[in-house]
């Protein structure tokens, strides 16, 4: 026994070379396990990325109010509760109850109608010209129509669908944000898509034609309509693509929203 241990003193230097190899060794072979198959993406079915779209489709007119904002109240659920409701049924109003119940079955957040009640009215609701009528514990979005210097400056959220799948047993939908700040700028960039649609292609030294003209146009009147107020926002929205956002805006990158199943419910448990 005594020999080994005097063996080890000589060649000290050797036993740690060979011990940091080992620990070198036992750390790249733990990078290279693969991860458990839960961790992993999985494919969805069909059928699944059909109830996926549709529950997509419903809940991301007004998404920015909840995605786009910082806000840790209950506030941003209230604004994209009226908001969402008035852009699909022209309703402005809606009690705390009614409110209550649509969020929970948007959101896995337990949501409480006297929670609502207790929230009073925040910058972003004073913003948004939401009031709140205590006796009948009902809030009231008071809508007008904007001028074009106000449709000038208002931003145009779309959140075009980009994948989805199973992540942890649990069904994640991912997309693109794209962001217009000045809608002007979607009428310009058709303008000048018109424009060149109708001048043939000519050799800058020869002079010679070598494209004729395509004469494939875009209709702009919808998006002129809603640049004077005369259409919603939906109108303009189906112009924005992931292809000229570039041109007219901004990506701003990939969100998350990760759904949850509860009582036979995909519901909404987290975005990011």
């Amino acid at each position: 026994m005594n020999n080994v241990i005097n063996s080890i003193k000589k060649n000290k230097g050797i036993v740690l070379a060979i011990c940091a190899v080992i620990i070198i060794g036992i750390i790249v072979g733990i990078m290279l396990i693969p991860k458990d198959k839960k961790d992993k993406k999985e494919e969805v079915s069909s059928v699944e990325k059909i109830k996926l779209k549709e529950i997509s489709d419903s809940i991301i007119d007004c998404f920015e109010d909840i995605e786009d904002n910082d806000s840790d109240g209950l506030d941003k659920y209230i604004v994209y509760s009226l908001d969402r409701n008035y852009k699909k049924n022209e309703k402005t109003s809606m009690t705390t109850e009614e409110m209550a119940k649509e969020l929970n079955s948007i959101f896995s957040k337990e949501i409480k109608s006297e929670d609502l009640d207790n929230t009073g009215i925040s910058p972003m609701m004073l913003e948004k010209n939401i009031v709140y009528d205590f006796n009948a514990k009902e809030f009231t979005i008071h809508t007008s129509t904007k001028k074009m210097s106000e449709i000038a400056e208002t931003k145009i959220y779309k959140y075009d669908l980009n994948e989805t799948y199973k992540e942890n047993g649990k069904y994640v939908v991912t997309y693109n944000k794209l962001v217009v700040s000045n809608p002007y700028q979607i009428l310009n960039y058709y303008n000048d898509m018109n424009n060149k649609a109708s001048q043939p292609e000519v050799d800058s030294e020869t002079g010679e034609i070598t494209k004729e003209a395509s004469g494939e146009k875009v209709d702009t009147k919808e998006i002129s309509d809603y640049l004077r107020g005369n259409a919603s926002m939906d109108t303009i929205r189906k112009y924005i693509t992931s292809d000229n956002i570039k041109e007219i805006g901004e990506n701003k990158g990939t969100v998350k929203v990760t759904f949850v199943e509860q009582n036979d419910k995909l519901l909404i448990e987290s975005i990011s």
